[in-house]
Parts: structure tokens; sequence; C-alpha cells
């Protein structure tokens, strides 16, 4: 009987391969290590690339926000899908150097526990919970494995699905997100056709209703926004703007370009819109200088990214980890965390993005600088000097396929407690307004200095209603938008009252500017809207809808109602209403105290004034069942917040920010009252 005979399995030995002289120095025959390779390579791509790929191109935006470039996509995917084959390859071929045996059991075994993980990963994506996938992981895992060893269908199988590898490298580099990558970026242009122009600053703010701004006049609302309220006197104040689309990755591609978008899955990439305001400034002789943290539009030659290939590389990887069902978690939590430090040295908290953006700000002829900030975004942790503060990430919001991403289903009180977070952390935006113009006044440059001011979107803080994806029930909170022009030399301004979408404000700015633009960008009267005509704008569960533009400000009129109810005397700490009783010692108020159970670190909080974060946010349940109407909050026996409680599965709760200015250093102490 012959060597290969004598295994214990026919046709093992073709599969691990040690003949004459490789056999003779414990190592496998290059052909066959070669198909071992492709095995576990296959296995590889099916139970680890392919989740992690799937995760990191999970939506449209999965590489513009990180700026990646083709070598950017070449190398994770190579390293993704290459490495750890290579690595089990070398550890069998050192098993085969103790025995054949060894080697086969070891290679029977990787490729068990990799498909066997793709088994588990299915009982995840089956709804199966607790300990059943990983008990189906093990079951598959020792299936598998033993049926390799005694069969060659599962052998020939397993060669097969070597074709996994390309094609998962296929679909991640050219399929979806990656897609717009891979095709390169358009050519900045000659850039010397033109020598500038006036100073030009853009700053483009996220999920900001224009009803969060508004007075019940119409006006902004100079006691709460005096920054916003003095800008619109200086500027073209464009009353009735309307966003273009629910979400940056269309509204931003839209404002810049021109072009009215008719997917929600388009990659914000420059290689899907080639002509845009970077691209044709660039092109007119302007510097620019672009901070855009979700779109990437302007081309990397014009814009270069400041962070390192590293950072892009580790960013993308902790995304690909982030929603997998990737086992052992051990494993995955460890590699996410050798990753996080790299993936986050380039990223901002975004109090810092706006800091450095002005700090650095030198605004001159030719130079055109713009900030994406993701302010006043969720989530809503600011208040108005920019301290921040702990609390639930959006509380009264669920995943509702009826009504779509981010649906209230609380009541209307558990609503307003989120709406009062916004409006802190709008208030933070107002002063931000207000140092940049203090700085373009103290550099001299004010008067001639193009500046934009705008918001992608808006969000809804209608109970009931889809808080960010637009519907025709949630128009007045989406659709309109602040949108300020101040133009070069303007030193006064006014309302334009007639509706504009943002589609047209590439053009504007051209127009403003004297420069020409290209046909791709549509003129600006294209985007005005008449008072009878309709509203286009993309949906993301919807598509392109269109909407009576008169039907729009009706719903607009009603969220700006609800805004001014909702915040009655202009203070932010009274939206349980009675905002003459903040500020007064309880004892004095004649109000009847209120038995509550707090969360942590209320009733009593230890404090340090001078911290960049505070303990402002209080939560809790009202037992025994009473739940009065509305009710005052105190701070060391002076009444700090109103609010109003809500009754959710039969428990009175309560949640509110108290007034930062009424704590002291070190211990402070928390009493409630019932405001009949």
């Amino acid at each position: 009987m012959s060597d290969h005979q004598s295994w214990e399995n026919p046709g093992i030995a073709e599969v691990s391969g040690y003949e004459g002289s490789w056999r003779d120095r414990g190592l496998p025959e290059p052909r066959q290590a070669g198909r071992s390779w492709i095995e576990l390579a296959g296995a590889a791509a099916s139970a680890i690339a392919w989740p992690v790929f799937q995760n990191a191109t999970s939506g449209p935006d999965a590489f513009t926000r990180i700026r990646a470039d083709q070598a950017d996509l070449i190398l994770f995917g190579l390293v993704a899908t290459l490495a750890l084959p290579t690595v089990l390859l070398l550890l069998e071929i050192a098993a085969g150097l103790a025995s054949r045996r060894s080697a086969r059991l070891f290679h029977g075994v990787a490729l068990g526990l990799l498909f066997g993980l793709v088994c588990a990963q299915a009982a995840d994506g089956a709804g199966l919970d607790g300990p059943w996938p990983t008990l189906v992981w093990i079951a598959s895992a020792s299936t598998i494995a033993l049926l390799w060893l005694k069969t060659e269908f599962v052998r020939t199988m397993a060669v097969i699905f070597g074709l996994a590898l390309p094609v998962t490298l296929v679909s991640f580099w050219f399929v979806g997100p990656g897609a717009a990558v891979m095709a390169g970026e358009p050519s900045a242009g000659p850039g010397t056709r033109g020598t500038g122009g006036p100073p030009m600053v853009m700053l483009i703010f996220d999920e900001f209703p224009l009803a969060a701004l508004e007075n019940r006049q119409g006006r902004i609302d100079a006691s709460l926004f005096p920054n916003f309220a003095a800008l619109a006197r200086q500027s073209d104040w464009y009353a009735n703007a309307r966003s273009a689309a629910d979400e940056t990755v269309g509204a931003v591609p839209a404002m810049l370009t021109g072009r009215q978008p008719d997917s929600s899955q388009t990659p914000p990439a420059s290689h899907n819109y080639p002509d845009n305001l970077f691209t044709v400034l660039a092109d007119a002789g302007y510097e620019v200088r672009a901070e855009e943290q979700v779109t990437d539009l302007c081309p990397h030659d014009i814009c270069p990214d400041r962070g390192s290939r590293g950072s892009r590389l580790a960013r993308i990887g902790r995304n690909g980890l982030e929603f997998g069902s990737l086992r052992p978690s051990a494993i995955t939590d460890a590699i996410d965390r050798r990753l996080a430090p790299v993936a986050t040295g380039s990223l901002r908290v975004q109090t810092e993005w706006s800091r450095l953006f002005r700090e650095e700000l030198e605004p001159r002829p030719g130079s055109f600088d713009m900030l994406h900030l993701l302010l006043p975004h969720v989530p809503w942790t600011m208040l108005p000097d920019g301290r921040s503060y702990e609390n639930p990430y959006l509380d009264g919001v669920i995943i509702s396929p009826g009504k779509g991403d981010g649906a209230w289903v609380g009541r209307r009180n558990q609503v307003d407690s989120s709406f009062q977070r916004f409006m802190l952390q709008a208030r933070f935006i107002d002063d931000e307004i207000g140092r940049l113009i203090a700085k373009l006044k103290r550099r001299g440059v004010w008067k001639e200095t193009m500046l934009v001011v705008v918001a992608d979107h808006g969000a809804s803080f209608a109970a009931g209603s889809s808080r960010r994806l637009l519907t025709e029930g949630n128009s007045g909170w989406i659709l309109p938008v602040p949108l300020f022009v101040k133009a070069p030399g303007q030193v006064r301004g006014g309302a334009v009252e007639r509706s504009f979408s943002t589609a047209g404000l590439a053009a504007l700015i051209l127009k403003e500017l004297k420069i020409e633009g290209p046909e791709t960008i549509p003129g600006e009267k294209e985007a005005r809207i008449p008072t009878e005509g309709t509203v286009t704008a993309l949906s993301t569960i919807h598509g392109v809808m269109e909407l009576p533009e008169s039907e729009v400000r009706a719903r607009f009129d009603a969220a700006r109602e609800y805004r001014n109810e909702t915040f009655a005397g202009d203070n932010l700490f009274a939206i349980g209403g009675r905002p003459g009783l903040l500020g007064r010692p309880a004892r004095r108020a004649g109000l009847r105290p209120l038995g509550i159970s707090t969360e942590y670190p209320w009733p009593v909080a230890e404090v340090d004034t001078g911290a960049a974060g505070l303990p402002v946010y209080v939560s809790g349940v009202i037992p025994g069942g009473d739940c009065p109407d509305s009710m005052a909050l105190a701070v060391n026996a002076r009444i700090t917040a109103t609010t109003r409680p809500w009754l959710e599965d039969g428990t009175c709760r309560f949640a509110v920010v108290v007034n930062p200015d009424d704590l002291r250093d070190g211990l402070n102490r928390l009493s409630a009252y019932s405001v009949e």
C-alpha cells in the first residue's frame, strides 16, 4: 500500500498535499497548498469579509464621511480578504510539520469554524438571540468539519466556495458607495482662468427647522436668538426657503450643485456631482477650504484630506465591525479597541470643529471657506455656552416601519422634553454665529465678505410624526429651513418673502459673485417657487414628492405656533408653563410639594460649576398615582424649571433640563412641586 493509501480517508492526501520532497520536509506540495489557501480564502470571505464589507458600506455616505480614496478601498479590501486565510495557511503548514494528520485536522476545523460562523450569522438574522446563535455555530462548525474530513463532495464544494473571494471584493469595490470612489474624481480644472473675487464664508447647519427660530409674528426671535436676528437685518433672509431633501446626502449636493436629487442612495461624492460650487469657484481662481463631514463634493486635489490613511482605514474597519454578528465577540471587541485610537485621531466633537474653523478663518479676496457643522443635529447634549450634559439619545423615539426612521411615539409632553434639549443646542449655534461675525468685523472684512448661512433640512417635533423623514404631515417642520445670504458690500437687508428652493443656492451665490457657472448648474430663477406652485423635495421613504406650497406654508405656521406654545415667555426652562415662577424661592411660591423618585445623580448631586459637563438633566417618576398637569423643580430651594409629566405604561414620568446658572459648587439638592 502506498503512503497516500495509508491515510485514513481516501482523497485527503490530494487536499493536504504532502508529496515527494515537499512531504519529506514536512511541507505541502505548492499546488495543494494553493488549493488549501483558496478554500480558506473563500470561507473567510463569506464569514468575515462579507459582513464587514456590508456594514462598512451601509449608507450612501459610508465613504464620503471618511473622504476615502481609491487606495483606501483597495488596501482595506485586500487586507480584509487576504490576511486571515494567509495566516491560517501558515498555521496549517506549521501543524503539518508535526504530522500530516494534524495539518488535515487543522484545515477541517478552520473551515468548519468559518462556515459555521456564516450559519450563526444567519441565525442572528432570523431573530434567534441568547445562546442560540452560538449553539448554531458550534453545531454547524462540528458538522461541516466532519463532513469535509469524510466526504469528497464537501471538499469539492469548499474549493467552489473560493469564488466568494473575488465576488466579495468586486462587490465591495464596484457596487454601492464603493463605486463612486473607485470611479475616481473629476479634475480640478486649470484653476487660473479667474483671479478670485470677494471673500466668501459659508456655514451649513444640520437638522435645523426654521420654526425653531421664529416668534408668533413671523420674525426671528431676538430674545432667544439675537445673533440670527441681527444677521436677518444685515442680509437677505429667505423667510420661505425650502430644503430640497430630508437627508444630508441629498440636501447638501442639491444646494451646492443645483441638481434636484432623485434618489437618497446616490453617494454624495464629487464623481457623481462633478460640477459643483467648489469646482466652479476653484476654476474661477478661488482658494477653497471646505470642511465636509458627510459629503465629499470637493475633489481632493482642491481640498486635501487632513487625516491620515491609517485613520481612514481604521474608521472603515470600525464601521465594518460595529453592527456585525462576528464571533467571538471578545476578539472583535479587542480589534475595535485597537482601531479606536487610530480612527478617532482625525475626529473632533462639533464644538471643536466650530472653534477651529473660526480660529483658522482668514478671509481675503479669492478665499472660500465652508463648514458643514453637524449641529443642532442629535445628540442634544449641549448647553448654550458649549458645556455638555448626559441624557438619553432620543427619548420618545423608536424605529417604526409605518412612520419612518425615528418616529415620535411618546406623548407631546415627552417630545417637548427633547424639544427643549434641541433648543438649548440651537442657542449654542446662535452664539457661534455671533462669534463668527465679530471676527469678520475685527479683521475689517465684514462689509466685503459674502456670508451664507443655511441648514440642509429640518426636523419635526410633533408627537406622532417622523422626526426626520419627510411626509406630507411633517413638511412644515422638515422643508422650511433658515437661509441668510449677505452679498459682498451689503450692510442692510430684510426678509425675502418669495419661496425659494435651496437647490438654487449655488446659482444664487455665483450670481452675487458675478461668476458664470456651467450649464449644469441651473439659474437662480428656476429655484423660485410661486405661492400657488409646488415644492419638489426628496423624501427618503416616499421618493420625490411634490407638495403644494400653500400647504407647506400652512403646516409651517402650525409648527411655529407649536414652538411658541411650548416656550411661552421665551424661556427654555419653562416647558411646563408659568415662566414667572423661575428664580423664586420655592417656599414663597405657594406650591404643593411633590414626592418624586429621580435617576442618577439626583436628588442630591455633587457639582463642579467650572467643569465641562454638568448634571443638569433631571428625570424620574412620580410614584403613587399622582401625575399633575405641570410640575416645578427647585434646586437649593429656588425654582429652576417647569415641565409637564406624561404617562408611560401606567407610570408618571418626567424629564427636563434645569438652568445651569442655579447650580452651585458642592452639594445641590433637588425638590419638586405640583403646579396647579
